[in-house]
């Protein structure tokens, strides 16, 4: 990998070289041929650098990742940042920059990267089901989030496992206030989790939230039934 870099260095060094005008003369006559030729509107601009090839990109790419695991999320955003300057547009490159800022708490930056990607890849199945994530957890942009959650199991139901969208789509319809529908998914989740693995963590908050929803559902009819009564 640092040798295909070194490669890509040296050729944009030859190319920047061949492309620098070559001035005859000393002293002042040497300053003043520069001017002229910089004055001269016919004289074409320097070229820009080429941007990195795919190959290159995805070697780059691998390496922030090593960083970033070492170093952490911190020490690779601005890597990722000068990856995607050099040309390196790609999914891939997004994903990881956003999982970055992300893992710095920066959601809403991370949150754009992803949208970005799904803007321009509406199949992209990781970003939508990331976003969705990122939304309803971190931002409490649960009507959003509940949008990429459905999204997300349109393209990719994830088989065996396809009731983790239940997890989410509990914790956004909970998060708008929506108790009953909410429970629909957290107990459809625990019923399947619960022969995965029953010490799993989002088993047992999901266990904790139904118990808190339930008695949220119990309480409100206890309030409905008491005001039937009294209007009786």
């Amino acid at each position: 990998m640092k040798f295909m870099i070194s490669i890509m260095a040296s050729v944009l060094v030859v190319s920047f070289t061949c492309d620098t005008p070559k001035y005859k003369g000393t002293g002042n006559d040497s300053i003043a041929n520069q001017e002229s030729t910089r004055a001269d509107p016919m004289t074409p601009p320097s070229p820009s650098p080429e941007p990195l090839s795919e190959e290159i990109c995805i070697d780059r790419l691998a390496e922030i990742r090593v960083t970033s695991i070492k170093k952490g999320s911190a020490a690779a955003i601005p890597e990722y940042q000068s990856l995607l300057g050099n040309g390196c547009d790609h999914d891939g490159v997004r994903m990881a920059y956003g999982l970055a800022l992300a893992g710095s708490d920066r959601f809403h930056e991370a949150v754009e990267q992803y949208r970005l990607v799904t803007k321009r890849n509406p199949r992209h199945w990781a970003a939508h089901w990331t976003l969705a994530q990122t939304l309803i957890i971190e931002l409490g942009d649960f009507e959003e989030g509940l949008k990429e959650t459905k999204r997300s199991r349109e393209l990719d139901d994830l088989g065996d496992v396809g009731h983790l969208y239940d997890y989410y789509l509990g914790r956004a319809f909970e998060g708008m206030d929506k108790a009953q529908e909410a429970l629909t998914h957290f107990r459809r989740f625990e019923k399947l989790q619960s022969k995965i693995n029953k010490n799993d963590e989002k088993l047992i908050d999901t266990r904790k939230r139904i118990a808190k929803l339930e008695v949220t559902l119990e309480n409100s009819g206890i309030r409905d039934a008491a005001l039937v009564t009294a209007r009786n």
